[in-house]
């Protein structure tokens, strides 16, 4: 979640176009992932 401290690379960083970090998701989350897939969804359509 948000303030998560990366421990390792390819952390995820969702940033909404107001360039505030809207989520984070943690290295072993798949790019594929249900959740990481919806909010990039939702923050394209706001």
């Amino acid at each position: 979640g948000i303030g998560a401290i990366p421990k390792w690379n390819f952390h995820k960083i969702i940033i909404g176009k107001n360039g505030k970090v809207v989520d984070t998701f943690a290295s072993f989350t798949k790019p594929s992932s249900k959740k990481f897939i919806n909010l990039i969804k939702k923050e394209i359509k706001n």
